[in-house]
Parts: structure tokens; sequence; C-alpha cells
């Protein structure tokens, strides 16, 4: 059975004028380009052509949707790019999606832009493209580039990547192939390669034009400027004077194109025989001066010309073939009353002529993405907002903006806005795979910590104070809710309301199974199922009103602390006091120690204190910070220890010795909340702005912040 395409019954459907557009599109006023936009970088079919992949984000904060080509709906939203996603490329087999994106990771929390330190780093992501899920992450060695672009080979074995930077009066690239499994390096191709120049003077058969627009240098830089020939045995790429070609396996330059008078425009490979199609355009600056444009298809062997195309097109901006083969598909732009017009031609190379349709729109279709079956086309006049094509009939059936139901990512401004609102809790899941932390008055939120995407967000509407915690292994979350308890299983969303009357709930506390929820209430603690909310246990005989709880790290045994000072632990089993210590001091913070033997404390003056709990004895007393202690975290190992308070610092503590190993800095309010990931590389801290600060526990250097 022959492969259906759609492209050669438009293209008869295009020469005898049925082609109707539709006829409510006028031409939107010209795009005001700021750092809040929010651009469309790239856009890609899956091989299956059900999914459409579209980058998009503000200049800060990017992500990629990946929407139902069908249906029009949105399947998945990945997010927590720390900066434009300048390319996707799915894997020919369909199974993974792979981003690069180039991304600003901050130094810390900062309040104003102008203050804005950190690092950039250029990233690929490989994404199951089902659940969005990352599967692998690779950090480009040496300085961050202005861009970044990866696209597989046809037989998904490579990924040849663009990195952009800045030289002067022009953007240069290197040229990559990498392990598309592992991401790396196979071969360097070239390096300093110019990929655009920064126009120098303004032709006057141009006129006004889309290419002297501000957004010139974002356009060119969103160009994709490499590609592979169907076989996969050439790499091609192109700037506006040359065509380079190097054999994809022995990383040899086979081919060099230079002989071009006028500009090169786009360069695209005939899915059928290999021919490489170049796109020019030519201006004259006669009395009356013109604009056109013309293809010219190579044999890539020899470099011979095979034929030149006379396209209707002025200004071609791109370039795709159709997949039989024949047919090209061309996006530019034509000059009407001193106006540029957005325009789309489908060119018959075997009949040597071609129609084009009017978009509606002013300016130029910067670019084009076709399915693999041929039925469906994306082009973009706008830096905001795709369109979707259906070739057998040439209708627009979805165009996706910014208004799209498409999880808006904060724009820049609000990310460095700070707010009175604290991360009072936060736990890493088992698989260290997610974190998540409850705000106060904010709900609860779950951050993938690789990528710093949120994940999940739960109860951001509902009333919660103060007084909440998160199970160690991060599946239960607790809120204080005047005369009730409400739970979340964070999994699901799952939300329970269990009544507590009986007067004000003044500490709160989750096993680390999530299974039992622990409620103090003046000198008595009630023990719950956080399940059904039936009741477990009753512990009475504390001395003073309860502050704090903590559970052990095996659910045993409950640490309780009073406002005078005093500190038992309680035999779960039995519900009997084991221990009393007095620790001299207004208790801020308690966490346990893996080992269950050590208990550690914290007062208000800065103190933290570690105790042994089987003789009652103060084993160590750590004073380092310079304001009240809030959070205390150990890792799984028990190894280490993370302190952190009013003095906006976080200091990493060997519980053995009670020597410092590092002070971190880089949260500009207090710091409320601390947690180990699993295999204990990471700390979570969180303060009093509704972010958290992911650090580096062996060199102590910031991560990233998960807002």
């Amino acid at each position: 059975m022959k492969p259906r395409y759609a492209l050669p019954a438009l293209f008869v459907c295009l020469l005898f004028g049925a082609v109707t557009w539709p006829q409510a599109q006028t031409r939107p006023p010209p795009r005001v380009f700021t750092r809040l936009t929010d651009i469309v970088y790239a856009a890609r079919f899956s091989p299956d052509a059900r999914t459409l992949a579209i980058a998009r984000g503000a200049s800060d904060a990017g992500r990629v949707e990946l929407w139902d080509v069908e249906a029009g709906t949105l399947r998945h939203v990945i997010g927590g790019f720390d900066g434009p996603v300048w390319s996707v490329s799915f894997a020919p087999d369909g199974t993974s999606l792979v981003t690069a994106s180039v991304e600003f990771h901050a130094s810390g929390v900062q309040d104003k832009i102008v203050r804005r330190e950190g690092r950039r780093t250029a990233e690929l992501k490989w994404w199951d493209p089902q659940t969005g899920e990352l599967k692998q992450q690779v950090t480009l060695p040496g300085a961050a580039q202005a861009n970044l672009m990866a696209l597989h080979s046809p037989d998904g074995k490579l990924l040849a990547t663009v990195e952009c930077h800045w030289a002067v009066g022009s953007y240069n690239a290197d040229l990559k192939l990498l392990d598309a499994r592992t991401g790396e390096l196979r071969v360097k191709l070239k390096q300093d390669l110019t990929a655009f120049e920064m126009p120098s003077f303004r032709s006057a058969a141009f006129g006004r034009t889309p290419e002297f627009d501000p957004l010139f240098m974002l356009v060119n830089l969103r160009r994709q400027r490499v590609v592979f020939s169907p076989d996969g045995h050439f790499l091609a790429f192109w700037n506006s004077k040359e065509v380079r070609l190097w054999n994809s396996t022995t990383g040899a330059e086979t081919l060099k194109l230079n002989d071009f008078k006028h500009s090169l425009r786009a360069v695209a490979f005939a899915p059928l025989g290999g021919t490489l199609a170049v796109a020019t355009t030519s201006s004259s600056n006669k009395k009356n001066p013109t604009i056109s444009s013309d293809i010219r298809l190579y044999d890539p062997a020899t470099g011979a010309v095979t034929q030149t195309l006379p396209v209707r097109t002025q200004v071609i901006s791109c370039l795709t073939v159709a997949p039989n083969g024949q047919q090209l598909i061309i996006g530019g732009w034509q000059n009407e009353q001193d106006q540029p017009v957005a325009t789309l031609e489908l060119f018959d190379i075997q009949a040597g002529s071609g129609s084009s349709v009017k978009t509606g729109d002013n300016g130029s279709v910067s670019t084009l993405a076709l399915s693999s079956n041929g039925e469906k086309l994306t082009f973009q006049t706008d830096v905001s907002s795709v369109s979707l094509v259906d070739t057998q009939t040439w209708t627009i059936t979805r165009t996706f903006d910014e208004n799209s139901d498409g999880g808006a990512s904060p724009k820049s401004v609000s990310r460095f806005l700070l707010s009175v609102k604290r991360v009072l809790a936060l736990a890493f899941s088992a698989n260290g795979k997610t974190v998540t932390g409850e705000i106060e008055q904010g709900g609860i939120k779950q951050w993938d910590p690789r990528t710093g995407e949120v994940k999940k967000q739960l109860g951001e509407h509902d009333e919660a104070g103060a007084i909440v915690d998160i199970s160690a292994n991060g599946t239960t979350a607790a809120e204080v809710a005047d005369q009730s308890i409400r739970l979340w299983d964070v999994s699901s969303g799952d939300k329970k309301i269990v009544p507590a009357s009986g007067g004000p709930i003044a500490a709160v506390a989750l096993s680390p199974d999530g299974q039992t929820v622990a409620i103090g209430r003046a000198e008595k603690i009630l023990l719950l199922n956080a399940g059904t909310g039936e009741q477990l246990r009753m512990l009475e005989g504390h001395r003073a009103n309860i502050k704090y709880l903590a559970f052990s790290t095996d659910g045993r045994t409950l640490a309780t602390a009073s406002e005078d000072g005093t500190i038992q632990t309680w035999d779960l089993a039995n519900g009997q006091v084991t221990k009393t210590i007095t620790a001299g001091g207004k208790i801020t913070a308690l966490c346990f120690a893996p080992t269950h033997s050590i208990l550690a404390s914290a007062t208000e003056d800065g103190n933290v204190s570690l105790w042994d709990l089987k003789t009652g004895a103060l084993t160590l007393q750590l004073k380092k910070h310079s304001g009240a202690v809030n959070a205390i975290a150990f890792s799984a190992a028990g190894g280490i220890m993370a302190t952190g308070g009013d003095d906006r610092t976080v200091i990493i503590w060997e519980t053995a010795s009670g020597k410092s190993r590092r002070t971190l800095k880089g949260q500009d309010l207090t710091v409320t909340s601390l947690a180990f990931s699993p295999d204990g590389t990471l700390l979570a801290s969180g303060g009093g702005n509704a972010s958290v600060v992911l650090w580096d526990v062996r060199t102590g250097e910031l991560n990233r912040v998960l807002k």
C-alpha cells in the first residue's frame, strides 16, 4: 500500500484557485517585542504526526507544550526551564524528545532584576514525550552560548548540535555530532562558523521589511541551520553566504557551496533522491528596485546544479520539502504597497511552477514544520503564535498562541519579586525525583529538582496557617485549618478534612510513611490514622504547652518540645515517656537523626544541641548561627546535618565531630525549612519568599532556585 500524501492534491487546488482562507482573519498590528513576550522558539511534529511539541516562554522562563494534533488538546506541559528552549527534536522512533536550552541559574533568591547574579549553562535534556518525565540531562562544557539547537539523525543514533555565540559583528557557531543516547561527543565538525551577520546597511529595494525590524536577531537565532540528508550520510550547515556538507560518519567535509551572488535564505534536503534545495533572494539597487528569489537544486555528491526554480515568493524565509519529494513548501513575504505580507507557496518541482497563498498577516512566514505524512503543517508569522494547517483542505484548524491553555510560566519580572509567604515544610520523594514544599497561605508545590519544573500544585486557594508538615517520603501533607486538619495525598491530589475540635492546635507532625498524624494541643498529643481519621492514641502527661513535634525515622518514637524548653520522647507502642530533657531556652526546631538515638534541638539564641537519647546527655552544642535556628535536617546516612535560621544562612555540619563543613548564603530572607535528597547530594532550603533553593552538598554551590 502506497503512503498517502495530501500535498499533490493541494497543489492542484492552489493552481486552480480553489483554496480559501478564513475570512475572519485580519492583519494584526506589528508585534511589540519585550523581555516578557511569550515567544515560540520551535515547533516540531512527532514521528507519528499525532503530537505537536511547541517550545515557548519568556526570555528567562521556558516550557514545552505537547499538543494532541487531532483533538487540539494540551497533553502535557514540560516546565522548569530557566531560559529559552531553542529547539525540540523527536527521536525517529518517537520514544524520546530532546530539548536544547540555554538557562540562567541564579546564585540566590534575588529581589531585583538589576541584581541578577548566577551562571548560564547550555543544556540538552531527554524527555518521555508521553509522560513529560525527564530521562536524562547533559550540561555542555565551556562557556554558555547565545543559543543551542539539536537535531536527530534519520537513524536516531546521532544528535547534531549548533552552539551559537557572539563574535564581533556576527554570531558564530560550533558544530558537533553527539551520541543521541548518551550525549557524548562523537565528532567536532567545525568551530567558529559564521551563523549570521548583523546588517550594516539597508537596501532600498526592501523598503519596510521584516528583515530589519527589532526581531531580526531573534528570527535569525531561531533558524534551523543544520539538516541531515534523508539517508543520514550528509549533514549540511548554511549561513547567508555558503552551504557546507560533512560526512556524518567520518566527520570529513565533503562539499562547500559559496558561489552565491545573492543572500542565501534557506536550505532543505528532498526526502527522495537526497537533492539539496537552496533558496536565495536578490535585490537590485536600480532606479526602480526589485526583489526576487529562486531555488537551486544541487547534487550533494558533486555540487552540480541540477535545476533552478523561479519561485513567486519575493523574499524566502524558510523552506521544507513534501514527503514525496516533489513539492516544495516555501514561507516568506511579498511587498504590497510598501508593506510586507506573509505568504506561503507550494511549488511543484516537476512542473516547474507553483502558486502562493497570503496568510492574512503582515510580516513574514518565519518558520515551517511539516508532519511526516504531509497532512499537517505549522507556520509562524508572529513570534508568539503557531498556526496549524490541514493540507488536505488548506485551512487553519487551530492557532496556538499565548492565550492557549499552555500553563504559561511566570514572566521574568515576577520571578524575582519577594513575597512574605514562607516555605514551612520540605520533603524529597523516596526516589529523589520530586521535592514537595508547603507554602504559608500558598498551598503545596511539587517540583522536579533536576529541571525546576513545577509538577503539581495543590490547595493554592485554601487558607492555611503556619502549622504544617510533610511526611519524610513526601507522600502526605498536613495543614492546620481552624478546628480541623487538612490532609493531602500528594500523588493523587485528594484532600481529606479531619475534624479536631477541643481547642487550638499548636503543633502537627506526620510519621515518615505518612500514615499517622500527631496533633499537639496544650499538654496533650492526639495520634490519628491519616487515611481514615480514626483516633489511635492519646498521649498525656506533658509538663507544659506543646510547641513542636517530631517523629523518629522508624516512626516508633515521638519527640515533643514545650514552651519552657522541656523535651520529652514517647514510645508510641505503649504511650509511655522514655526520656525527659531540659534543653534550656525556647525551642525553635526539633529533629531525629536516622540512628534514632540522637535528637537535635535548636533554640532562639541560635544554639543547636545534640542529645543522646539513651542517656539523655548533651553530646554536642553547636554555636555559629547569629539568629534563631528554624530548621534542622539530617542526611539519610546521618553523617551530616544542616541547620538554617533567621540569619539567612544554612550551615552543614559533621554530625560526629560537630565541625561545620560550609556555610551556604543565597537566600534574602529567613530559612524556614530544610530537606536532604535521598542520596545526600542535594539540600533543599525553603525561605520566606515562597521559593526553594537547591544546594550541591559536596561543593556548597547553588544548584537552582525553585519558584
